[in-house]
């Protein structure tokens, strides 16, 4: 048993580099766990409160930090190769497996006494498909045991029958299944939250390459209580997810269209969302800000492809007495009014 870490010492580098990673939309979720895991007890944090402020296992911290110290930051980030595939196994064909597994062979027309694993194995697929389970019609005999193992069914043995078989099991088993869906909801809605404290946005495809089921967990969310904090944003070019106790909602919209990497439909969207709201125009500069970070060539290179566009035509450029350059929205703004506006604000400053 190796000795429990008390700190980490990380290089400004390795600091650097884990911050940088945790801004990234697509980072995977074990990834940006572990960097934090990493940034959290560099500064002297412990195990349990890591773990609690993460909200993941403390097994999963220790081993984070084991791997640190034998191999390094980049070695503790990553799985070694081969780990991580997603299994392709539904619930139902578990739950479906261990209810076969329950029942003696003689009740289907077989004379052994138990079910011996290639026999329980061949069973299992010449019957998938007719029972609607079409992907246990090839699973493979380990596979079957692993199951029956972790479920600690033991259909090989003697001693265990259907006599002993509860009549209520399906539905039991349904009822921890469902419990399951709910602490893995749970996990998501929490990943969400922390990229949302982090100021980002979550795409839908980056769920869908991290979790598995990841529609039929999200399409659930909105009916759970814990989760009402969940919001779905509807983008150009995905649907992304935010918890609104962690991002304002003007703040999520931002967010949105950076995603969505349209620099021409973000651009007037948010000169008509200032135009709207505030009212004001929005200086040219505005987007050299976080969180858009444009260079100003880029900038430049933005307006100059939105001019002549029909559905730019609303958005215009003025110049303050202070030579600052503004676009406004004619939809919400006239000339006359943006200009005066800008002549007196501080937006630029």
């Amino acid at each position: 048993m190796p000795n429990t870490i008390k700190t980490i010492s990380l290089t400004d580098d390795d600091k650097s580099y884990l911050n940088k990673l945790l801004t990234q939309s697509t980072l995977e979720i074990r990834v940006y766990q572990r960097a934090r895991i990493l940034l959290l007890k560099s500064e002297g944090a412990s195990n349990k409160a890591i773990a609690d402020k993460l909200d993941i296992g403390i097994s999963v911290v220790k081993r984070c930090l084991n791997k640190f110290k034998e191999n390094g930051v980049e070695a503790s980030l990553r799985d070694n190769k081969g780990r991580g595939r997603k299994a392709e196994i539904t619930d139902d064909d578990i739950t479906w497996v261990i209810s076969k597994a329950c029942q003696k062979p003689k009740d289907y027309g077989y004379s052994a006494e138990f079910w011996y694993p290639m026999s329980f194995r061949k069973f299992i697929n010449s019957i998938a498909e007719t029972e609607g389970h079409p992907r246990m019609a090839t699973v493979a005999e380990t596979t079957l045991r692993k199951i029956l193992s972790n479920a600690r069914i033991k259909p090989f043995q003697v001693s265990y029958y259907c006599e002993r078989r509860d009549p209520e099991f399906d539905a039991k088993m349904h009822d921890v299944l469902v419990i399951y869906k709910q602490i893995e909801m749970q996990f998501v809605a929490g990943y969400i939250r922390a990229r949302s404290a982090a100021a980002l946005i979550t795409p839908h495809a980056l769920l869908l390459e991290e979790v598995e089921n990841a529609d039929e967990l999200l399409a659930q969310m909105p009916a759970d209580p814990q989760c009402t904090d969940i919001v779905t944003r509807a983008g150009a070019k995905d649907t992304y997810y935010y918890s609104n106790a962690n991002m304002s909602d003007n703040y999520a919209m931002i967010a949105q269209l950076i995603e969505d990497k349209d620099l021409c439909v973000m651009f007037a969207e948010m000169v008509r969302f200032n135009a709207r709201i505030y009212p004001s125009a929005t200086p040219l500069k505005y987007f050299q800000r976080s969180p858009y970070g444009l260079a100003p060539e880029e900038i430049e290179q933005t307006w100059k492809t939105m001019q002549g566009r029909p559905e730019f035509a609303d958005i215009e450029e003025l110049t303050n007495n202070q030579n600052e350059r503004f676009l406004f929205s004619t939809k919400h703004l006239t000339r006359r009014y943006a200009k005066a506006i800008s002549d007196v604000d501080d937006f630029c400053d």
